[in-house]
C-alpha cells in the first residue's frame, strides 16, 4: 500500500472518528435533556457515516497479505463497531425521548 493510500485511510477515518464523537455527545445530550432535536440530528449523523464508512465491507476477508492492508482493517473494523454500538444507541435514545414526549402529552391533555 502506497504512503498516499495510507495517508488517505488515516484521514478518513480521523473524520469519521470525529463525527462518532460528535455523535456521541449529541446522544448524550439528549438522554440528559430528553431533545429529540439532538437525537434526530445524532440519527441522521451516524447514518451519513454509515454511508462513507459502509461497516458491512469492512468484515470481508482481506484482499491480499499486505501488513498494512491488515493494519487498516483492524481499524476500520473498530470504527465499524462502534458505528453499530451509535446506531442501536440512537434508535434506543430516539424511541426513549418519543414515548417520553407523548407520556408528556398524554398527561396534559388528561
Amino acid at each position: 500500500m502506497a504512503g498516499l493510500a495510507e495517508a488517505a485511510f488515516f484521514y478518513g477515518l480521523l473524520l469519521i472518528a470525529a463525527v462518532l464523537l460528535v455523535v456521541a455527545g449529541l446522544l448524550a445530550l439528549a438522554w440528559w435533556k430528553q431533545s429529540t432535536i439532538a437525537a434526530t440530528i445524532a440519527c441522521v449523523l451516524v447514518l451519513l457515516v454509515g454511508l462513507l464508512l459502509q461497516p458491512w465491507t469492512a468484515f470481508a476477508p482481506p484482499t491480499s497479505n499486505d501488513p498494512d492492508e491488515a493494519y487498516w482493517l483492524v481499524w476500520i473494523r473498530v470504527a465499524s463497531a462502534i458505528w453499530a454500538l451509535l446506531v442501536v444507541a440512537g434508535a434506543a435514545c430516539l424511541t426513549k425521548v418519543i414515548r417520553r414526549r407523548r407520556l408528556r402529552t398524554h398527561e396534559n391533555t388528561a
